[in-house]
């Protein structure tokens, strides 16, 4: 009774303080929410029931609505459904949704005598404002005198109807016996297609069919497989499931749409297909893989196979070589119905082919690269020797086979009688090719100044010393020689012998070599009158000189003789013998003008690479000297930032070391001439200038959320080059968008967004120098996720041995979107290991070193709108062992300057018939030697210095395993350099300086910055004992660095000596004296020697 007389009391104080205030109608507000259309009754119900909301007081965030039985009423009551209601006024203006779930509980006291768990809940308007919200239960609920019936929502106070004391607002509750009918229900089910390995479909249709078969509403599945729908007038239907390729819908079945209802789950039925594999001699066979596109089987002991979830139409039916049952491929056109069970029948196999290899060897026994290997005079099959003259024929019929050898330079070879074992290999007997003789020839045709007729000229050639004589018209017959290198000179009565030419003999060709002959020439001198001898002895007579050669001395010449002088006072002396003969000199060349070039002047930036080329054309035999770089007029020693190469290219990298300015670069070439470049290297760049950022279009469909690719970076003429370590991201001024370290943009799309209008996303870069830069990343709306409209798939057939490495690769990469990407997804590998490339899908699988299984690996594709999709890939095992670890070939680590050209060849162990191809570029320009394995890898001109970059090759081995094998280049650089040398010198310009994360309490550490040279300071804290490892970073020109762990003990470092104490006079005592003494004119002096001053000074008394 007391309840209820409080409650009476309060109901009409509010009604009392409501036409006090004059209150007669309160302006209904406008509600959104759903089930507005009936017309709310408070009749509604078999009785009444006691309700209070508000505030749970236990946490102030979530909201409690609380039903007793009503004031006066102590007999117990039963009930389905309850209803809480606030009519005309009431609930703060807050409505209750139109579907939510509520966490109801029945407690006695602290007592809780049962737990309904989450029980749904429907909020319903009237066109009046009331409001209200009914909830079922899934049985009866008796409530009893004392206890309460309490509704919780969790993080619900301030978003769902209160009472407020003191308000003219009706609220209350009603008990139902029979649960309510509520305007709709919501309910979801699940589809699988392979329930056990949490396989499902996404994107399947659902079909609501009513009870006519008509189709009221569609749902699609999720990831889970799972699909939901709402808003559904209770009755009775029929769900119809879409299906899948490879899949047959199960039959429709009846669902009660009511609250709760617990819908089955539902598997698709797999399309099978099933037969025999009959090999030689109608025998069964165990163990043969059986394949339909990526739909693999084995057969059983019986020789059976079943391929489980087969697109129904026409396929292909490979059967799979045995080499247990020595059986080769077969494929076979079958025909797919879309029924569970389809019967193929049998398959009969062959037997296995058979394969040839041996080694071709010339006269010498050297090995013969390149021979072409052909069977029975046919194309196919056909192959060619390797570097170290082996070759190998795989699929070959079993019989008699008869092997050609041919090569372009040698007498070819047949090997005739060579039996082909089936699933055998037949080694031939090494086959000896005789090698061609290589001849060419070469045509000599000389040209004579002066008048004719000309004089028959000859011609030798060395080696061979070979002589021939021209015809009439200055030609030589043609002459036959071996291929080679000679010399030529020839000479004609009256001419000049010329110097030696070289010319070269090539196979088959014809050389020309054309020549000029020079007349000898005539001098004559004109004889001079001899002198009177002043003394006793006369001169010898010099000898005449004649263009012809004299036999003796007393022989003619063509100029008078001087007459031999005497004397009366002396013996006359003995003349000096003339010359035999008079060589005629050989003409000195006319020296060839030096030649000069010019470039176009050069503007760069620090740590940026230009090249300049000459504006005239080099001839050949120029080549250009080491270039010298000046600025100011003076000359830079080891400028080595200013290269040329023998085109005459200059190239200017200046290191960020070089101080900006304008310099002159002279390049010297081999005619003694020069150019000069012009040069004028600015203010290093912001990093913001240097690079390009740009993001790759984004797909998200409207009310979703799409993550997007890194960033793309472009320096200089070289796109995908990584940011500077250091550089952050942020989001500017875009709500529903974040960024992340690596500057992936999420952004989640606005549900009302229309197809085709595209979102940007505004990101600031921000570099490690502070400089910045703004890029947008577009995200366009589409109406259906990539996932549902696209199927990649693996490859099939890969195969790796034990401890070996492979790649499998996406069959049908066109069928992409652009920008999609791949992680692996969870899923039991057996021991493998594998990796999967974000950026094409490429997964990188290495078999157990011990016994290996095959293996499915699960790899999730990450589209652009963000959907995914899971695809797998089949890897089995290779039935012959790969080459050990000790004996698999190797690649040794290539260190090479930037802009040049690496190149690595395979060490170790190559089993013939082994073949290279390239898997990883790794951003380089790459290319590799099928056969030999030889990498050769160019490096860019802006390349940084220090980098490493790693090429990875796949290497096939005869047996049909697979490896990667890695290549590692290393772009060398100064710091490199200095490591290896037996004695490093530092380059000028290398800078030294501390780590910036070094600390040490107590102790205070400067690096000279030029010398490198390192002072340490320690106060009292540090013991004398103590020691610490300080890291000095060198800088060298090229921007390369290396730290140096230097240890330094304290008993070493220098300690501050103590302050002395000192006077305000003593303070001031230096001031003083160096003003006194200035106006002397011995400022400085007195400054040096005031402590002798201050004793001075004491012997007179004076103090200071």
């Amino acid at each position: 009774m007391v309840r209820g007389f409080w409650s009476r009391s309060i109901a009409i104080a509010a009604i009392a303080a409501c036409a006090a205030s004059g209150v007669t109608a309160v302006p209904v507000v406008p509600l959104t929410v759903a089930h507005a259309a009936e017309k709310f009754d408070v009749e509604d119900g078999d009785f009444s029931l006691t309700v209070s909301t508000g505030k749970f007081s236990a946490t102030a965030k979530d909201w409690r609505a609380i039903f007793r039985l009503a004031d006066g009423d102590y007999e117990p009551k039963t009930f389905r459904s309850v209803r809480l209601y606030f009519y005309v006024i009431g609930g703060g203006g807050i409505n209750f949704p139109a579907e939510d779930t509520y966490s109801v509980k029945l407690t006695d006291g602290t007592k809780q005598v049962a737990d309904f768990g989450e029980v749904t809940g429907y909020g319903h308007i009237d066109d009046t404002g009331t409001r209200w919200m009914d909830l079922t239960f899934d049985k009866d609920v008796t409530l009893k005198d004392g206890q309460t019936l309490i509704v919780d929502k969790k993080g619900g106070a301030g978003k769902l109807p209160v009472r407020g004391f003191g308000s003219a607002q009706g609220a209350g509750g009603r008990g139902f016996i029979d649960p309510i009918n509520p305007k709709s229900v919501s309910f979801s089910g699940n589809v699988a297609v392979d329930r056990e390995n949490g396989n499902f479909p996404e994107g399947l249709e659902v079909s609501l069919l009513d009870g006519a078969g008509t189709v009221t509403d569609t749902a699609t599945t999720d990831k889970d497989g799972t699909y939901t729908f709402t808003n559904v007038k209770p009755g009775t239907y029929s769900l119809k499931l879409g299906t899948v390729p490879g899949y047959l819908a199960p039959e429709p079945f009846t669902v009660e749409a009511k609250a709760g209802v617990a819908v089955p789950d539902k598997d698709l039925i797999p399309i099978t297909a099933t037969g025999r594999v009959v090999g030689p001699g109608n025998s069964l066979l165990e163990g043969v893989k059986v394949s339909i596109g990526e739909h693999k089987a084995t057969t059983d002991s019986e020789g059976r196979y079943t391929l489980t979830g087969v697109p129904a139409g026409s396929a292909t039916l490979n059967i799979a070589a045995s080499e247990k049952h020595d059986t080769r491929d077969n494929a076979k056109t079958v025909e797919i119905h879309e029924r569970a069970v389809n019967e193929l029948g049998d398959v009969n196999v062959h037997a296995q082919f058979g394969s040839i290899k041996g080694r071709v060897l010339d006269e010498s026994n050297e090995p013969v690269a390149g021979v072409t290997v052909t069977v029975d005079g046919k194309k196919d099959p056909s192959t060619t020797t390797d570097k170290d003259g082996y070759y190998t024929l795989d699929k070959l019929l079993p019989g008699v086979v008869e092997i050609a050898f041919a090569k372009e330079l040698y007498h070819g070879a047949l090997e005739q009688g060579v039996e082909v074992r089936s699933g055998k290999v037949t080694t031939v007997e090494d086959v000896h090719l005789n090698a061609k003789e290589r001849k060419g020839s070469v045509r000599f045709h000389v040209a004579m100044e002066g008048k004719e007729p000309h004089p028959p000229a000859t011609a030798h050639i060395t080696p061979g010393e070979i002589d021939l004589e021209t015809h009439a018209n200055g030609d030589f017959p043609v002459q036959e020689l071996l291929e080679g290198e000679y010399t030529v000179r020839f000479k004609a009565e009256g001419y000049l012998e010329t110097e030696a030419t070289k010319f070269s003999i090539r196979m088959d060709e014809l050389t020309e070599v054309n020549e000029t002959l020079t007349p000898v020439p005539v001098l004559t001198l004109e004889p001079k009158p001899t002198p009177t001898p002043t003394s006793t002895t006369a001169p010898a007579p010099k000898p005449s000189h004649t263009s012809t050669p004299t036999p003796t001395p007393t022989s003619a010449v063509t100029s008078t003789p001087k007459p031999t002088p005497t004397s009366t006072s002396a013996p006359k002396p003995t003349p000096k013998p003339k010359p035999t003969s008079t060589p005629k000199p050989t003409p000195k060349p006319e020296p060839k003008p030096a030649v000069n070039f010019t470039w176009d002047a050069v503007t760069v930036a620090p740590g940026d690479v230009v090249k300049t080329r000459p504006k005239e054309s080099v001839a050949a035999g120029i080549t250009f000297d080491e270039p010298s770089v000046q600025r100011s007029g003076l000359t830079i020693k080891g400028a080595d930032w200013v290269t040329v190469d023998a085109a005459g290219t200059v190239v200017i990298a200046p290191p960020e070391v070089v101080t900006p300015g304008e310099y002159v670069v002279e390049v010297p070439n081999s005619t003694a001439g020069s150019g000069m470049v012009a040069v004028t290297v600015t203010e290093p760049a912001s990093l913001a200038s240097l690079y390009k950022v740009s993001y790759a279009p984004r797909i998200v469909r409207a009310g979703g959320s799409a993550v997007s690719a890194a960033p793309i970076a472009r320096r200089g003429a070289y796109d995908w080059q990584p940011l500077p370590a250091g550089t952050t991201f942020d989001v500017v001024d875009t709500s529903g968008a974040t960024v992340d370290v690596d500057g992936r943009v999420t952004f989640n799309a606005p549900l009302g967004s229309k197809v085709g209008r595209i979102h940007t996303v505004d990101v600031r870069v921000t570099f490690p120098d502070k400089s910045t830069h703004s890029v947008r990343v577009p995200f366009e709306i589409a109406a259906a996720s990539m996932s549902q409209v696209t199927a990649p798939r693996y490859e099939t057939g890969v195969l790796v041995g034990p401890g070996q490495s492979a790649e499998v690769q996406i069959a049908n990469p066109d069928s992409l979107p652009a920008h999609t990407e791949f992680a692996l997804a969870l899923g039991d590998l057996q021991a493998w290991s594998a990796s999967v490339d974000a950026t094409t899908g490429t997964l990188r699988m290495t078999a157990p070193t011990g016994t290996a299984k095959p293996v499915v690996v699960k790899v999730e594709a990450r589209y652009p709108d963000g959907s995914t999709r899971t695809i797998e890939a089949y890897i089995g095992v290779a039935a012959a062992k790969a080459p050990t670890k000790r004996d698999a070939p190797e690649f040794p680590v290539s260190v090479v300057n930037v802009g040049k050209s690496a190149t690595a060849a395979p060490t170790g162990k190559v089993p013939a018939g082994t073949e290279f191809t390239l898997a990883d570029d790794a951003g380089l320009q790459v290319s590799v030697d099928k056969r030999t394995g030889e990498v050769r890898a160019e490096i860019p001109d802006n390349a940084p210095v220090d980098a490493s970059y790693t090429v990875q090759v796949r290497v096939q081995y005869p047996d049909g395993s697979e490896s990667l094998m890695p290549v590692t280049v290393l772009t060398n650089s100064q710091a490199r350099e200095q490591e290896s040398a037996t004695a490093p010198t530092a380059p000028k310009g290398t800078t030294y300086g501390l780590a910036a994360d070094f600390s040490a309490p107590g102790w205070k550490i400067d690096i000279n910055p030029a010398t490198g040279e390192i002072t340490a300071r320690v106060d009292s804290s540090v013991a004398e004992h103590a020691s610490i490892e300080v890291p000095r970073v060198v800088t060298y020109p090229d921007g390369s660095q290396r730290t140096q762990r230097v240890i330094l003990h304290a008993k070493d470092a220098v300690k501050p000596a103590p302050a002395p104490k000192t006077s305000s006079t003593a303070t001031w005592l230096p001031i003083v004296l160096g003003l006194l003494a200035a106006l002397g004119g011995a400022g400085y002096a007195a400054f040096v020697n005031q402590d002798h001053i201050r004793q001075l000074l004491s012997k007179y008394g004076i103090r200071i």
